[in-house]
C-alpha cells in the first residue's frame, strides 16, 4: 500500500512539474509579446505595421521586417550619423553616451544627446553619430550610444551696430 502512495506522489510532483512549465512558458511568451509591442528602441511591431509610429534615430532599426530582408535577425550593429562630416577637425571635441537593455526588462544609462554633450563638454554640435548593437532584435541584449562631435564654446555671431554705434534700429 505504501508502494501505491509513493507512485501516486510521483504522477503528482510531475503533474505540478508540467503545469509550472506550462506557466513559465506562457509567461515568457506574453512577457516577449508586451516588450515587442512596447519597444521604442529595438524592434517593435507597431512600427512594422505604421512606420511612423517609429522613435528609433536608425531609420528602419525597429522593424522586424526589414531585418527578414537586410539581415540582423540574430546579431545587427548599424552606425548612423546627422551632420556633415567634413566640420570635424583636429581640435574638435567628442562626448558619448551610451544606454543597454537586456532582456527588455532591465535598462540602465542615458543616451541622450545632452548627455554626450555634457561627458564631452562641448557647447556647439557638429556632428551626431549614434551606434547600435541588437542581438535578437534587441529583445535579449541592446546597446545604444549617441556620440557628439564638436567645440567647447560657440561661435560667436558679429554684434549688429546700428547708426552711429547705437544697439537699436
Amino acid at each position: 500500500m505504501n508502494l501505491f502512495k509513493y507512485f501516486n506522489f510521483l504522477k503528482y510532483v510531475t503533474d505540478y512539474r508540467k503545469e509550472v512549465l506550462r506557466f513559465t512558458a506562457r509567461a515568457l511568451f506574453f512577457a516577449l509579446v508586451f516588450c515587442a509591442l512596447s519597444y521604442c528602441t529595438g524592434w517593435s511591431l507597431p512600427a512594422s505595421v505604421a512606420p511612423r509610429v517609429n522613435t528609433h534615430p536608425i531609420a528602419g532599426a525597429s522593424n522586424p521586417g526589414q531585418a527578414l530582408v537586410r539581415g540582423g535577425i540574430l546579431y545587427q550593429q548599424t552606425t548612423y550619423w546627422s551632420g556633415d562630416q567634413s566640420v570635424i577637425s583636429a581640435n574638435s571635441k567628442s562626448g558619448e553616451s551610451c544606454s543597454k537593455s537586456i532582456l527588455s526588462v532591465i535598462a540602465i544609462g542615458n543616451s541622450g544627446i545632452e548627455s554626450a554633450m555634457k561627458e564631452g563638454s562641448i557647447e556647439e554640435v557638429s556632428l551626431v553619430e549614434y551606434s547600435q548593437s541588437a542581438v535578437l532584435g534587441g529583445i535579449l541584449y541592446h546597446s545604444f550610444c549617441t556620440i557628439v562631435w564638436g567645440n567647447k564654446t560657440k561661435s560667436r555671431e558679429g554684434k549688429k551696430v546700428g547708426i552711429h554705434g547705437s544697439d537699436s534700429f
